[in-house]
């Protein structure tokens, strides 16, 4: 293990001594999760990752060695934002904000669940706003409320008056967290509000801190356990009765029990994940653009993960990993691939069947549908087959010429070949393959797979869908 993992992994594990409940929190990530490498992992949340669709950013500060929020301004709370005539959404710099035109009743609301805070510490609450040069209706205080889990509140006021224009500051509340689990689905409620009837204009809200006291206390290792309960005592520093070296035996005591307590699930998840790296398959690189937080570093709740299903690269792919055939297949839905046509609404139409949506072939003389796929997705010498999922409809017409199937490879090589449509059962999903077979590929290549299905002779072709393009080892997944 070098320095840097070292580093890392006494970071966060300072964090989960603290009872920072980490695994809760970025259960809500918006992104793929580097793990099981502590240093991965760890320069994911300094840099910050966006948690509830983009509502909330998460922020480890590695100068304080403390983490933060920020809750933007879209998933607070606002009374008549979705009225024009009295909020506006506007931007300043990369922030999107809300603009104040005029309202008599401000209203401004949000929580947090308890379990995303770190227990016996003082934390702030801080709305971020501005006054602009129109702003004026301020002479009463603004109002201040906090409501814990235990239903008791702290209120306080602040005056905007005389606050800089065209300044950002922030108005905040401090409390204490008590104890909570990592399990508590207790929330803190704050809201900033002024209901005394006058108009009020002018004002910028961009979103709400919510951080130890201090902007982000240090969570300085030490060994003064008098100190331990008190946040931001000496300079922004939490001090922890805890040496660095205790750190690493109790991570190292919980990767020995881990290991020691594995279970036949654990196991079998490990031997089938590990089974497809062995094949060559890049797991890693494929999860990176998953479009749900991965469970690490517990094989099983991946593994779960995995067989459920996962999305990629925006909803454009789905990914499976079928535990009876021990095998993983992807399915490329109908919008992420290139249809010629498909944006005029004369030759093809969206549509549903069941829960699938499906393009509608009207009606086109040139017939082309394409669609790529990265070769470190795909195992190593292992055949596959690119399958395109169709059905003819009751008014499917034209098809009297062979479809056109090609596959070219990334070391420009092809597969051709044709499939005749004429005489297949209407209103049945059917699938029309090629088959090939991958070569010897590093994680890193950047070769792709690209295939295509067309017919260029100019005769009108009716009523074709198109659910999507499955790939997978041939056979729907080989052990």
């Amino acid at each position: 293990m070098d320095n840097k993992e070292k580093e890392a992994r006494e970071k966060l594990g300072g964090e989960v001594k603290l009872g920072h409940c980490l695994d809760v929190i970025l259960k809500n990530a918006d992104v793929a999760l580097h793990y099981p490498s502590f240093v991965k992992l760890y320069d994911q949340l300094v840099a910050g990752i966006l948690l509830n669709k983009g509502a909330i950013k998460y922020i480890f500060d590695k100068k304080l060695n403390s983490h933060w929020y920020f809750i933007f301004a879209r998933a607070l709370s606002i009374a008549w934002i979705e009225d024009k005539r009295y909020w506006k959404w506007g931007s300043c710099g990369n922030s999107e904000v809300a603009e104040l035109i005029e309202v008599s009743w401000l209203n401004i609301r949000g929580k947090i669940n308890e379990s995303m805070l770190s227990p016996n510490i003082v934390y702030e609450v801080a709305l971020q706003v501005q006054l602009n040069d129109r702003a004026s209706g301020w002479d009463a205080p603004l109002n201040i409320e906090l409501k814990k889990p235990d239903g008791s509140k702290i209120v306080r006021q602040e005056c905007l008056s005389g606050k800089p224009r065209n300044q950002w500051f922030e108005i905040v509340v401090e409390y204490k967290v008590g104890n909570p689990g990592c399990g508590s689905s207790g929330e803190i409620e704050f809201s900033f509000f002024e209901h005394g009837g006058h108009w009020k204009r002018g004002l910028l809200v961009k979103g709400v801190r919510i951080g130890a006291k201090g902007c982000g206390c240090s969570l300085k290792i030490t060994n003064v356990p008098d100190l331990s309960s008190k946040c931001c005592s000496k300079g922004g520093v939490i001090y922890i009765s805890i040496l660095p070296s205790h750190i690493n035996s109790y991570l190292s005591s919980v990767h020995k029990k881990e290991s020691a307590i594995m279970d036949n699930k654990e196991k079998e998840a490990r031997e089938k994940l590990g089974g497809e790296v062995k094949l060559g398959h890049c797991l890693d690189v494929i999860l990176k653009n998953a479009d749900v937080a991965l469970h690490y570093p517990s094989f099983v709740k991946l593994y779960d993960q995995l067989v459920a299903g996962i999305l990629l690269n925006k909803g454009a792919i789905k990914y499976i990993f079928d535990k009876k055939l021990n095998s993983h297949w992807y399915f490329i839905f109908a919008r992420a691939l290139s249809i010629a046509w498909i944006e005029d609404k004369r030759y093809w139409k969206w549509g549903s069947c069941g829960n699938s949506e499906v393009a509608e072939l009207i009606e086109v003389s040139w017939l082309n549908i394409r669609g790529k796929i990265n070769e470190s997705m795909l195992s190593q010498n292992v055949v596959y087959e690119v399958a395109l999922q169709v059905q003819l409809n009751s008014r499917a017409s034209g098809w009297n010429a062979p479809l056109n199937i090609e596959l070219k490879k990334p070391d420009g090589s092809k597969i051709v070949r044709q499939e005749c449509l004429l005489g297949k059962p209407q209103n049945q999903w059917f699938e029309i393959v090629v088959e090939f077979k991958v070569g010897n590929h590093g994680c890193g290549s950047s070769g792709e797979i690209e295939f295509s299905f067309f017919e260029h002779g100019g005769h009108w072709k009716r009523g074709l869908l198109v659910k999507g393009v499955r790939i997978g080892a041939k056979g729907c997944g080989c052990s």
